[in-house]
């Protein structure tokens, strides 16, 4: 067993099913947490801010709002 912090992961995507199946992968990798899930930009950015994430996994087509335009948003 590592004796490292896990990497912890932000899941952004509009779509439920997606974000479950993934969160499902990364529960099962040791290292490896999710910190978070946003189906919005303003939960994403909510979530990023409070969690503080390591890694965020961002969709880039967030229902009809582009998780492109949200990057510098979270980059700060």
């Amino acid at each position: 067993m590592s004796s490292a912090a896990p990497i912890r992961i932000l899941l952004v995507d509009d779509h439920p099913i997606v974000r479950a199946g993934i969160s499902m992968l990364i529960k099962r990798q040791e290292g490896l947490e999710v910190a978070g899930e946003a189906g919005n930009s303003a939960d994403a950015l909510a979530l990023a801010t409070g969690e503080q994430p390591d890694v965020i996994l961002l969709d880039v087509d967030l229902d009809g709002e582009s998780g492109l335009d949200l990057l510098p948003r979270l980059l700060t």
